[in-house]
Formats: structure tokens, C-alpha cells, sequence
């Protein structure tokens, strides 16, 4: 069976453990994007850490919780989409203004998510 979005079951598996009280989630398979995505929640506080475990095949991963994930997802629109309408579309996409991550996987939308992030929340450039 082909995963469509190991991001996707990467964030299932930790909300599903954090709702049972578990400390501990054994993630695998792992990516870039897993990785990149975890070290921005330990950034902002929502994971403790986390510690790659390379068994030759696609990895794993051992992330420690700490209870602050409320709810988290993927949504994944196959839509094309130009500079000028991203702020449209994470209007229209996001379920509530009170989403705080927006993660872009091509690097020339990085800047325009901070500043919709700033835009839509009013924070500062230190806290996204």
C-alpha cells in the first residue's frame, strides 16, 4: 500500500498519543519534510525532542511529547498557485484564524506564509 502523505500520518500518530497520554510515539516512515516539520515544533514548544533513528531503511523516529498539541493536520489542495493569490487561499483553506502554522513546501512562498501569518495574527516577526 503507497502512503499518500507521510506528514500527514506523522501528525496523526502524535495527536493520536497525546490523546491517550502517552510520553512517547514511535513515528516511521520518516522524510525531510518530517524532520523540518518537527524541529518547528520543538521550536515553538510543542514537542520536547526528538531522536532519528536510522535502521537503513526509511527511518524512524522517537518524539517526546509534552501535552500542548491541541490538534494538528495536514491540509494538502493540489491547486496551482501563483505568488499574488497565496494570501487568498490560506484564507479560504485554514478552518479558523486561530490556525497559528502555515507550512509552504516551495521555498519562494517561506516569506509570503510569515507575513501571512504576521498579517492575519498581528505578531511580530519573533514569535512565528
Amino acid at each position: 500500500m503507497v502512503r499518500i502523505s507521510v506528514l500527514n500520518d506523522t501528525l496523526k500518530a502524535m495527536y493520536n498519543a497525546e490523546k491517550r497520554g502517552k510520553r512517547q510515539v514511535l513515528v516511521r516512515p520518516v522524510s525531510k519534510v518530517v524532520i523540518k516539520f518537527l524541529q518547528v515544533m520543538q521550536k515553538h514548544g510543542y514537542i520536547n525532542e526528538f531522536e532519528y533513528i536510522d535502521d537503513h531503511r526509511s527511518g524512524k523516529i522517537v518524539v517526546e511529547l509534552n501535552g500542548r498539541i491541541n490538534k494538528c493536520g495536514v491540509i494538502s489542495p493540489r491547486y496551482d498557485l501563483s505568488h499574488t493569490d497565496v494570501e487568498d487561499w490560506v484564507g479560504r483553506l485554514l478552518p479558523s484564524r486561530l490556525v497559528r502554522a502555515v507550512n509552504f513546501r516551495r521555498p519562494m512562498f517561506k516569506d509570503i506564509a510569515i507575513y501571512i501569518i504576521e498579517k492575519m495574527y498581528k505578531l511580530d516577526s519573533s514569535q512565528t
